[in-house]
């Protein structure tokens, strides 16, 4: 299904450095490949795109089973994902198909009746959840909490500092309508509200809710798939850049990168012990990756120590008794305890099914499989066979005691340092339209 719409043109006009300004990007995940697209669109053509990997994508990995494409890292759009639409309209590469399944929550594994995830508020009363969306919706327009939905993180409110997601809804009165919208962060490898600072979860939380309104009122699916699989698009996006001058490097991992000493402006990128001089470096690396090449500061080694990460797998299997057209949430395996169980799982056609599980990386793969055979049991399957499993470290963030002792300023401050700019999840929250989004802000404003 074709998705037309007007998009507004992005970025300033102009460019502030030379355009035969060299630039290497390392890391061509979305935020290396949209940084490239972005930079391309200001007229920059010595652009070198290095990546460790045989392939693009990053956390977007497609696989093929039996002439099926399926997604191992991010799996749809959702409708409001306007950078990631308009790029890949410019672009030529639109090849979308909706996700149109019936969305279901099971709550306990003693009771499993599934309940639409459309009209899931948890246990709470109507009143209640009409007092929460009433202080949800007039809490987003406030001017003091308008910044969190600007790209990246700047001059954020105290109380998005200073609280957990849990305690910042409960705080301003929409804690009655938390539950759907953890689910949906949780089984998309977020870790709930409890633990998570109110910053990253409230920037994508009216996304959410414009995708379910939507699909409520049968508008639209609210969330979309590419056709020939996520990681079809990005491969097509560099194809095109390449065209434009773009030069892509896969299968050459970035072993140390030397940026010189003061007054100095040459950046020495070194990759398969093949070294090139740069005069502008942009890392688009998760930061634990960063720290194995860069020739970094203390205070880079400070801030990107500091952060944390979820940890979460996805499996494809087969299995019977389930239907190919529903997505259902285990609201219960939702919870440290349950690591290594299904948080949800949907389907992708006869026998053929995509889960995301919590992963510590060292529980062995027949007890991953017990568990996967136990959650599909409850709602009524039998496990055939696991096709393929990834495990990612996902969702790079800091804690509440850092973000209040102003680490986005600090971590903001390094832009341009050393002719070095940084992108990816810790800088924007880690969706692939808010990872396009920040790497296009990020070239208006600073290239």
């Amino acid at each position: 299904m074709l998705l037309t719409r007007i998009f507004k043109a992005s970025g300033r006009a102009g460019h502030r450095f030379p355009l035969d300004t060299s630039i290497a990007i390392v890391g061509a995940g979305v935020s290396g490949v949209t940084a490239a697209y972005a930079l391309i669109k200001k007229g920059y053509r010595r652009i070198t795109l290095f990546e460790a990997e045989q392939r693009v994508g990053g956390k977007v990995e497609s696989v093929e089973v039996d002439g099926e494409w399926v997604e191992l890292g991010a799996l749809w759009v959702v409708q409001a994902a306007d950078t990631i639409f308009r790029m890949a309209e410019d672009l030529g590469v639109l090849a979308l198909k909706p996700f149109w399944h019936q969305l279901w929550v099971v709550e306990r594994p003693d009771r499993p009746a599934r309940i639409r995830v459309e009209s899931y508020w948890g246990a709470r009363s109507a009143l209640e959840v009409t007092s929460g969306l009433w202080a949800f919706n007039w809490l987003i327009r406030r001017r003091a909490f308008r910044n969190v939905f600007q790209p990246g993180f700047h001059d954020l409110h105290p109380d998005l500092t200073s609280l957990t997601m849990a305690e910042f809804a409960k705080k301003h009165g929409f804690a009655a309508i938390l539950d759907p919208f953890e689910i949906a962060l949780y089984a998309s490898g977020y870790n709930a509200m409890a633990y998570v600072p109110a910053p990253y979860f409230l920037k994508l939380m009216p996304r959410l809710e414009r995708s379910r309104l939507l699909r409520r009122c049968s508008l639209s699916p609210g969330a979309w798939m590419f056709k020939g699989g996520y990681q079809k698009f990005w491969e097509g996006a560099v194809k095109r850049l390449t065209e434009q001058g773009l030069s892509p490097r896969l299968s050459a991992k970035v072993t140390a990168v030397n940026r010189g000493g003061p007054g100095q402006s040459q950046i020495v990128v070194t990759a398969d012990g093949n070294t090139e001089v740069f005069d502008m470096l942009i890392v688009a690396t998760a930061p634990n990756k960063t720290l194995d090449y860069l020739d970094a500061t203390e205070e880079e080694r400070d801030l990107f120590g500091r952060v944390r990460y979820f940890n979460y797998g996805s499996v494809v299997f087969r299995a019977r008794g389930l239907n190919e057209h529903d997505w259902i949430a285990l609201r219960y395996n939702m919870t440290p305890r349950r690591n290594g169980h299904l948080f949800a799982f949907c389907g992708l056609r006869s026998r053929l099914f995509f889960g995301s599980y919590s992963s510590d990386g060292r529980m062995p793969t027949g007890e991953l499989d017990r568990k996967l055979a136990e959650d599909i049991a409850v709602v009524g399957g039998s496990l055939d066979a696991v096709v393929q499993r990834r495990e990612w470290s996902y969702f790079p963030h800091v804690g509440v005691d850092d973000l209040s002792t102003g680490y986005y300023e600090r971590l903001n401050s390094l832009q341009g340092q050393r002719g070095t700019y940084f992108l990816g999840g810790l800088f924007s929250f880690e969706t692939t339209e808010y990872c396009a989004q920040f790497a296009e802000y990020l070239v208006d404003r600073h290239c």
